[in-house]
């Protein structure tokens, strides 16, 4: 195995370790030391949520949703989530307002009323 590699599953491993709140911390880093790698110096992400979904895609399923008329945001949360069924509820309409409003932003789409609908541009 070359260098790098190992190096790289070394790091990979302490991510998840450092994630999931698992044991062994401090062997991952007593091997990373002795292969010359400061542990403190690497970044470990955050882990992504099962639940995500790209700010594209979201504004793609608002766009579907406006495209049969006017909506409310509530009728719009609901199309949401019969296209993202895994993600929760609670999760599921601040994404959609937020989706709204960058597209009002954009001139996309207005507020017509209580429903916002895609703008005649």
């Amino acid at each position: 195995m070359l260098d790098k590699t190992i190096n790289n599953a070394l790091l990979a491993l302490r991510a998840q370790i450092i994630r999931e709140n698992l044991d062994g911390l401090d062997h991952v880093n007593a091997l990373l030391i002795q292969r010359g790698i400061d542990p403190a110096a690497q970044h470990v992400r955050r882990k992504i949520p099962a639940d995500s979904c790209k700010q594209r895609e979201v504004k793609m399923i608002v766009l579907e949703a406006l495209r049969g008329g006017a909506k409310r945001p509530a009728e719009i949360g609901a199309h949401f989530m019969a296209c993202k069924p895994g993600v929760a509820p609670d999760r599921a309409m601040p994404r959609v307002y937020r989706a709204i409003y960058k597209m009002r932003d954009g001139g996309a789409v207005v507020k017509d009323g209580g429903a916002w609908r895609l703008s005649r541009r």
